[in-house]
Protein backbone atom coordinates (compact mmCIF):
# COMPACT_ATOMS: atom_id res chain seq x y z
CA UNK A 1 0.00 0.00 0.00
CA UNK A 2 3.00 2.07 0.59
CA UNK A 3 4.08 2.59 -2.99
CA UNK A 4 0.77 3.30 -4.38
CA UNK A 5 -0.25 5.44 -1.63
CA UNK A 6 1.30 9.06 -3.34
CA UNK A 7 -1.11 11.12 -5.41
CA UNK A 8 0.07 14.33 -6.97
CA UNK A 9 -1.05 17.24 -5.33
CA UNK A 10 -0.91 20.67 -5.15
CA UNK A 11 -2.14 20.90 -1.18
CA UNK A 12 -0.26 22.76 1.39
CA UNK A 13 1.21 18.85 2.73
CA UNK A 14 2.25 17.78 -0.96
CA UNK A 15 4.41 20.95 -1.05
CA UNK A 16 5.89 20.94 2.58
CA UNK A 17 9.75 19.87 2.65
CA UNK A 18 9.49 15.96 3.32
CA UNK A 19 12.00 16.25 5.86
CA UNK A 20 9.65 18.11 8.30
CA UNK A 21 6.84 16.11 7.85
CA UNK A 22 9.19 12.83 8.53
CA UNK A 23 9.84 14.91 11.92
CA UNK A 24 6.18 15.81 12.29
CA UNK A 25 5.06 12.14 11.63
CA UNK A 26 7.38 10.92 14.26
CA UNK A 27 6.48 13.49 16.72
CA UNK A 28 2.83 12.82 16.19
CA UNK A 29 3.20 8.86 16.06
CA UNK A 30 4.88 9.71 20.18
CA UNK A 31 2.04 11.51 20.80
CA UNK A 32 -0.28 8.43 19.93
CA UNK A 33 2.00 5.85 21.91
CA UNK A 34 2.34 7.99 25.23
CA UNK A 35 0.14 6.95 28.02
CA UNK A 36 -2.59 9.43 27.94
CA UNK A 37 -6.13 9.54 28.93
CA UNK A 38 -8.95 8.13 26.13
CA UNK A 39 -9.72 11.62 25.42
CA UNK A 40 -6.39 13.22 25.01
CA UNK A 41 -5.70 10.42 22.06
CA UNK A 42 -9.14 11.26 20.78
CA UNK A 43 -7.98 14.67 20.23
CA UNK A 44 -4.74 13.65 18.62
CA UNK A 45 -7.34 11.24 16.22
CA UNK A 46 -9.30 14.22 15.56
CA UNK A 47 -6.57 16.21 14.64
CA UNK A 48 -5.08 13.76 12.09
CA UNK A 49 -8.76 13.33 10.31
CA UNK A 50 -9.10 16.97 10.18
CA UNK A 51 -5.85 17.35 8.50
CA UNK A 52 -6.78 14.61 6.19
CA UNK A 53 -10.07 16.39 5.57
CA UNK A 54 -8.28 20.14 4.24
CA UNK A 55 -5.60 18.70 2.83
CA UNK A 56 -6.81 15.40 0.39
CA UNK A 57 -10.32 15.42 1.23
CA UNK A 58 -12.74 13.83 3.84
CA UNK A 59 -13.30 10.67 1.72
CA UNK A 60 -9.65 10.19 2.50
CA UNK A 61 -10.04 8.93 6.25
CA UNK A 62 -11.82 5.55 5.52
CA UNK A 63 -9.41 4.24 3.26
CA UNK A 64 -6.87 3.54 6.47
CA UNK A 65 -9.16 2.43 8.93
CA UNK A 66 -10.53 -0.10 6.37
CA UNK A 67 -7.43 -1.60 6.03
CA UNK A 68 -6.63 -2.63 9.55
CA UNK A 69 -10.93 -3.15 9.89
CA UNK A 70 -9.88 -6.84 11.59
CA UNK A 71 -7.34 -5.58 13.52
CA UNK A 72 -9.53 -3.25 15.45
CA UNK A 73 -12.65 -5.69 15.51
CA UNK A 74 -10.45 -8.51 17.32
CA UNK A 75 -9.12 -5.22 19.94
CA UNK A 76 -12.90 -4.65 20.60
CA UNK A 77 -14.04 -8.25 21.59
CA UNK A 78 -10.78 -9.17 23.18
CA UNK A 79 -9.58 -6.16 24.78
CA UNK A 80 -13.07 -5.75 27.64
CA UNK A 81 -12.13 -9.01 29.70
CA UNK A 82 -8.85 -8.82 30.41
CA UNK A 83 -9.23 -5.09 32.00
CA UNK A 84 -12.15 -5.78 34.64
CA UNK A 85 -12.13 -2.40 36.87
CA UNK A 86 -15.08 -0.31 37.29
CA UNK A 87 -18.58 -0.30 36.80
CA UNK A 88 -19.69 -2.91 35.16
CA UNK A 89 -22.34 -2.88 32.12
CA UNK A 90 -22.91 -6.46 31.50
CA UNK A 91 -21.81 -10.20 31.32
CA UNK A 92 -21.82 -12.79 28.83
CA UNK A 93 -20.67 -15.71 30.65
CA UNK A 94 -18.64 -15.54 34.03
CA UNK A 95 -14.99 -14.81 32.12
CA UNK A 96 -16.57 -12.49 29.62
CA UNK A 97 -17.44 -9.24 31.55
CA UNK A 98 -17.93 -5.68 29.78
CA UNK A 99 -16.38 -3.09 32.16
CA UNK A 100 -15.72 0.57 32.47
CA UNK A 101 -12.44 0.18 32.32
CA UNK A 102 -12.63 -2.47 29.35
CA UNK A 103 -14.01 -0.20 27.24
CA UNK A 104 -11.56 2.90 28.01
CA UNK A 105 -8.89 0.68 27.34
CA UNK A 106 -10.51 -0.85 23.51
CA UNK A 107 -11.01 2.56 22.90
CA UNK A 108 -7.71 3.42 23.75
CA UNK A 109 -6.15 0.94 21.49
CA UNK A 110 -8.59 1.27 18.79
CA UNK A 111 -7.79 4.90 18.55
CA UNK A 112 -4.09 4.37 18.96
CA UNK A 113 -4.34 2.26 15.80
CA UNK A 114 -6.44 4.37 13.65
CA UNK A 115 -4.22 7.58 14.82
CA UNK A 116 -0.67 6.04 14.08
CA UNK A 117 -2.09 4.36 10.87
CA UNK A 118 -3.94 7.75 9.76
CA UNK A 119 -0.64 9.65 10.18
CA UNK A 120 1.42 7.28 7.94
CA UNK A 121 -1.35 6.80 5.71
CA UNK A 122 -0.87 10.56 5.33
CA UNK A 123 2.07 10.77 5.04
CA UNK A 124 2.98 8.33 1.89
CA UNK A 125 -0.58 9.97 0.02
CA UNK A 126 1.24 13.40 0.46
CA UNK A 127 4.86 12.12 -0.08
CA UNK A 128 6.48 10.29 -2.84
CA UNK A 129 9.02 7.23 -1.93
CA UNK A 130 11.57 9.31 -3.25
CA UNK A 131 11.14 12.45 -1.10
CA UNK A 132 10.96 9.89 1.49
CA UNK A 133 14.36 7.99 0.76
CA UNK A 134 16.26 11.16 0.33
CA UNK A 135 14.88 12.57 3.82
CA UNK A 136 16.00 9.44 5.14
CA UNK A 137 19.62 10.12 3.73
CA UNK A 138 19.54 13.50 5.32
CA UNK A 139 18.87 12.08 8.37
CA UNK A 140 22.06 10.41 8.17
CA UNK A 141 20.85 6.55 7.38
CA UNK A 142 23.10 5.09 5.13
CA UNK A 143 22.97 4.09 1.47
CA UNK A 144 22.78 0.11 1.93
CA UNK A 145 19.88 0.65 4.26
CA UNK A 146 18.02 3.07 2.68
CA UNK A 147 18.58 1.16 -0.72
CA UNK A 148 17.55 -2.11 1.11
CA UNK A 149 14.18 0.48 2.03
CA UNK A 150 14.01 1.13 -1.44
CA UNK A 151 13.85 -2.06 -2.89
CA UNK A 152 11.12 -3.43 0.04
CA UNK A 153 8.99 -0.37 -0.69
CA UNK A 154 9.01 -1.42 -5.03
CA UNK A 155 9.18 -5.10 -4.93
CA UNK A 156 6.74 -6.50 -2.37
CA UNK A 157 4.15 -4.65 -3.88
CA UNK A 158 4.94 -6.29 -7.61
CA UNK A 159 4.78 -9.09 -5.73
CA UNK A 160 1.26 -8.63 -4.62
CA UNK A 161 0.56 -7.07 -7.77
CA UNK A 162 1.62 -10.89 -9.42
CA UNK A 163 -0.07 -12.93 -7.19
CA UNK A 164 -3.41 -11.27 -8.09
CA UNK A 165 -2.34 -11.88 -11.45
CA UNK A 166 -1.34 -15.40 -11.08
CA UNK A 167 -4.17 -16.20 -9.12
CA UNK A 168 -7.00 -14.51 -12.04
CA UNK A 169 -4.90 -16.63 -14.58
CA UNK A 170 -5.72 -19.86 -12.31
CA UNK A 171 -9.24 -18.74 -12.37
CA UNK A 172 -9.95 -18.33 -15.57
CA UNK A 173 -8.33 -21.95 -16.83
CA UNK A 174 -10.97 -23.84 -14.15
CA UNK A 175 -14.15 -25.03 -15.47
CA UNK A 176 -16.82 -22.99 -15.03
CA UNK A 177 -19.10 -25.01 -12.94
CA UNK A 178 -16.08 -25.07 -10.50
CA UNK A 179 -15.92 -21.38 -10.41
CA UNK A 180 -19.77 -21.29 -9.37
CA UNK A 181 -19.70 -23.87 -6.07
CA UNK A 182 -19.78 -22.25 -2.88
CA UNK A 183 -17.25 -21.04 -0.85
CA UNK A 184 -15.15 -24.14 0.76
CA UNK A 185 -12.05 -23.31 2.67
CA UNK A 186 -10.07 -26.17 1.73
CA UNK A 187 -10.72 -25.72 -2.01
CA UNK A 188 -10.05 -22.06 -1.36
CA UNK A 189 -6.32 -22.84 0.73
CA UNK A 190 -5.73 -25.45 -2.70
CA UNK A 191 -6.08 -22.73 -4.84
CA UNK A 192 -3.60 -20.55 -2.89
CA UNK A 193 -0.77 -22.25 -2.53
CA UNK A 194 -0.73 -23.01 -6.67
CA UNK A 195 0.06 -19.31 -6.86
CA UNK A 196 2.74 -18.61 -3.80
CA UNK A 197 4.61 -21.07 -5.74
CA UNK A 198 3.99 -19.56 -8.88
CA UNK A 199 5.64 -16.53 -7.02
CA UNK A 200 8.14 -18.33 -5.46
CA UNK A 201 9.10 -19.30 -8.70
CA UNK A 202 9.25 -16.03 -10.39
CA UNK A 203 11.14 -14.46 -7.48
CA UNK A 204 13.92 -17.21 -8.02
CA UNK A 205 13.83 -16.72 -11.42
CA UNK A 206 14.18 -12.81 -10.89
CA UNK A 207 17.51 -12.85 -8.64
CA UNK A 208 19.76 -12.00 -11.56
CA UNK A 209 18.61 -9.25 -12.70
CA UNK A 210 18.08 -7.96 -8.89
CA UNK A 211 21.76 -8.56 -8.68
CA UNK A 212 22.76 -7.25 -11.62
CA UNK A 213 20.63 -3.92 -10.59
CA UNK A 214 22.27 -3.58 -6.99
CA UNK A 215 25.87 -4.25 -8.83
CA UNK A 216 24.85 -1.27 -10.95
CA UNK A 217 23.61 1.18 -7.90
CA UNK A 218 27.33 0.38 -6.17
CA UNK A 219 25.70 -2.01 -3.76
CA UNK A 220 28.72 -2.80 -1.18
CA UNK A 221 30.92 -0.54 -2.27
CA UNK A 222 33.09 2.22 -0.14
CA UNK A 223 33.33 5.73 -0.62
CA UNK A 224 30.28 8.73 -0.52
CA UNK A 225 27.56 8.40 -2.40
CA UNK A 226 25.88 11.17 -3.98
CA UNK A 227 22.20 11.71 -4.94
CA UNK A 228 20.81 12.66 -8.10
CA UNK A 229 17.61 14.50 -6.91
CA UNK A 230 19.08 16.26 -3.94
CA UNK A 231 16.21 18.17 -1.67
CA UNK A 232 17.11 22.23 -1.21
CA UNK A 233 18.83 23.43 1.90
CA UNK A 234 16.05 23.02 4.97
CA UNK A 235 17.05 27.17 5.93
CA UNK A 236 15.12 28.24 2.40
CA UNK A 237 12.50 26.61 4.13
CA UNK A 238 11.56 29.18 6.97
CA UNK A 239 7.98 29.57 6.76
CA UNK A 240 7.35 25.66 6.57
CA UNK A 241 9.71 25.33 9.48
CA UNK A 242 7.47 28.24 11.45
CA UNK A 243 4.61 26.41 10.43
CA UNK A 244 5.88 22.94 11.72
CA UNK A 245 6.60 24.74 14.89
CA UNK A 246 2.89 25.67 15.61
CA UNK A 247 1.83 21.98 15.13
CA UNK A 248 4.42 20.99 17.60
CA UNK A 249 2.56 23.93 19.87
CA UNK A 250 -0.56 22.56 19.03
CA UNK A 251 0.49 19.01 19.42
CA UNK A 252 1.21 19.76 23.21
CA UNK A 253 -1.60 22.07 23.62
CA UNK A 254 -3.97 18.94 22.89
CA UNK A 255 -2.34 16.92 25.47
CA UNK A 256 -2.77 19.63 28.33
CA UNK A 257 -6.30 20.69 27.52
Amino acid sequence: MISTAFRPGTSLLHRTDPRLKLLLLVLWTAAFIIPSPVAVILRYYLGVAVLITLTIGAKEIFPPLKSIWPILLLVILITPPFHIGGTEYFRITEWYRVTRAGIEEALTLVLRFSGITSAFFLFFRTTSIDQFILSLRWYGLPYNAALVITIAFRYIPSLIQLYGNIQDAHTLRRPPLERKRRYNPVRKFSHIFPGIVSVMIHSIKSIPTLSMALEIRGFGLSGQRTDYRPLPPLLSRLFQCGIALIVLFILVLLYFL
